[in-house]
C-alpha cells in the first residue's frame, strides 16, 4: 500500500470521527431537515445541510485539483447520467428513511448509541443493498440503469460539466 493510500485512510477515518461526533452531538438527520421545514417551518437544519453539502463539494473540489483523490475515474462521474435511479432512488430513500426515523447517517449513530431499533435497521439496508447490488435484485437494478440512462457527451457527469461551468 503506498503512502497515498495511508493518507487517504487516514484522512477518511479522521474526517469520519469527526462526522460522527458532529452528528451525535447535533442530532442532525436530512429527514428531520426536511421534516421541520415542511411541518414547522424551521429552516435551520435545511440550512445545516445546505452548509455541509457546499463545504462537501468544495472539500472533494480542493482534494480533487491537487490530485490527492481522483473523482473523475470514479463510478460517481461516470459518462452517463441515470436519471430514474436518482428519482427512484431519492424516493425510496426518503420513504425508508421516514418509516426508520431518520437517514442512513442516523441510523449509524443511532446504533454507536446502542439503539437496537437502529442496529435493526443498519441490518436491513445492509442487507438490501447486497440484494439490490449483488443479489436477486441485481438483474433488475441493471436493466433499469440500461433503459434509462442518458449517454453524457462530454463523458463527466459532474456538476460543472452537466451545468457548462467552471469547475470554480
Amino acid at each position: 500500500m503506498g503512502s497515498t493510500s495511508v493518507t487517504v485512510i487516514l484522512a477518511a477515518l479522521v474526517i469520519g470521527l469527526a462526522f460522527g461526533v458532529v452528528m451525535q452531538r447535533s442530532r442532525f438527520c436530512m429527514v428531520a431537515a426536511v421534516s421541520n421545514l415542511i411541518l414547522v417551518r424551521d429552516y435551520r437544519y435545511i440550512q445545516a445541510f445546505l452548509a455541509a453539502w457546499a463545504v462537501s463539494i468544495l472539500c472533494i473540489s480542493l482534494l480533487e485539483s491537487f490530485e490527492i483523490v481522483s473523482i473523475a475515474s470514479s463510478g460517481y462521474r461516470s459518462g452517463s447520467l441515470n436519471w430514474f435511479g436518482a428519482v427512484g432512488g431519492g424516493a425510496i430513500f426518503g420513504f425508508g428513511a421516514t418509516l426508520a426515523g431518520g437517514c442512513a447517517a442516523r441510523t449509524v449513530v443511532q446504533t454507536a448509541e446502542g439503539n437496537m431499533g437502529g442496529l435493526l435497521t443498519l441490518l436491513a439496508m445492509m442487507l438490501f443493498a447486497g440484494i439490490s447490488t449483488y443479489g436477486a435484485l441485481q438483474p433488475m437494478r441493471t436493466w433499469l440503469t440500461q433503459v434509462t440512462s442518458i449517454v453524457i457527451a462530454s463523458g463527466d457527469s459532474g456538476i460543472a460539466a452537466l451545468l457548462h461551468i467552471p469547475v470554480w
